[in-house]
């Protein structure tokens, strides 16, 4: 069963169409998967950067913490979902294994 999955997957045409294909699926399952939580977080952001431009006096300190940090922070955990979700596949893949150390068995 081995060989004949070998003989597929490493053909120079066939191997490399389910290659394609396989990143294709971890691509969409990636941006499907996490579009809605990415959704949340953004509206999350937004409504309590508006909240807090409302609620607090118009000045530096509002637009440092509604344009600088409420902004950034959003911009940057948008993608959290995205990263998660990638990494759950890399060790479905049963290829993330590092060499053992020296006198250090594998395991």
């Amino acid at each position: 069963m081995a060989q004949k999955l070998d003989d597929i997957v490493l053909h120079p045409v066939w191997g490399m169409i389910l290659l394609l294909v396989i990143l294709f699926m971890v691509f969409q399952a990636v941006y499907t998967w996490a579009a809605p939580i990415m959704d949340a977080i953004e509206g999350g952001f937004g409504w309590l950067g508006e909240w807090v431009a409302t609620n607090m006096e118009p000045g530096i300190l509002n637009d440092l913490i509604v344009n600088g940090v409420l902004a950034g922070m959003g911009s940057v955990l948008v993608f959290l979902p995205q990263i998660t979700i990638l990494f759950a596949f890399i060790p479905a893949s049963g290829r993330f294994r590092l060499p053992a150390a020296r006198g250090v068995p594998a395991g």
